[in-house]
């Protein structure tokens, strides 16, 4: 949670309480000073819960409270890698899949598809340098599990991504993964939908 959220809440409780104590009274008693404090946690509450879901994508509130990029959506993905096949020898060709962001103001999980393997995020910050973001996540991968004996391990690897603007149509980025190998990943045409597999994006972009 970043520093103007923080502020934010404070604000919205001092100020609710303040409304809450001029409406049932100076308190004179502990259930009397109970009352406004009460209204001012549920107020607050109630607040922290719409924004953190809803409230933060707004426009105004996303630029000068959140402070973060909206991605929430499913994506396509197109990698491009510099892992080798052992059994050919060649580097493979693009491989392209998709993309699921769940998002909201205090999380973030980014999750990706393709028709070998699936990833997901396991820890992400965001920075911001007038504008633009740089997005940086660590990730588990894993492959289906036909393909982990011969071809492809469970592994970990981390991604850095430069993301213009408040929503943007298109971001990409580059990853590097403890088999010691590096590529770059595009994530654009976003759609709105949640999947849970590489079969269920194929669907998605296909109606």
């Amino acid at each position: 949670m970043n520093n103007r959220i923080r502020i934010s809440i404070v604000v919205v409780t001092a100020l609710t309480w303040l409304v809450a104590a001029l409406i049932f009274g100076l308190p004179t008693t502990l259930v009397d000073a109970a009352r406004p404090f009460i209204a001012a946690m549920t107020v607050a509450s109630a607040t922290f819960v719409a924004y953190d879901h809803f409230l933060w994508r707004l426009p105004l509130i996303r630029r000068f409270v959140a402070g973060t990029p909206d991605l929430l959506g499913v994506w396509r993905g197109e990698i491009h890698t510099t892992w080798t096949d052992p059994e050919t020898g060649k580097r493979k060709d693009p491989i392209r899949g998709f993309v699921q962001i769940d998002q909201s103001a205090s999380k973030f999980c980014m999750r990706v598809f393709t028709e070998e393997s699936r990833s997901k995020t396991v820890a992400f910050s965001f920075a911001d340098d007038q504008g633009v973001f740089r997005l940086a996540v660590v990730y588990e991968n894993q492959p289906d599990i036909h393909l982990r004996e011969k071809k492809s391990a469970f592994h970990q690897g981390s991604a850095s991504f430069h993301v213009r603007g408040y929503r943007p149509a298109m971001f990409k980025g580059e990853y590097w993964t403890e088999r010691k190998n590096v590529g770059t990943i595009t994530v654009s045409e976003r759609r709105r939908g949640e999947i849970d597999s590489y079969e269920q994006g194929v669907k998605l972009y296909d109606s």
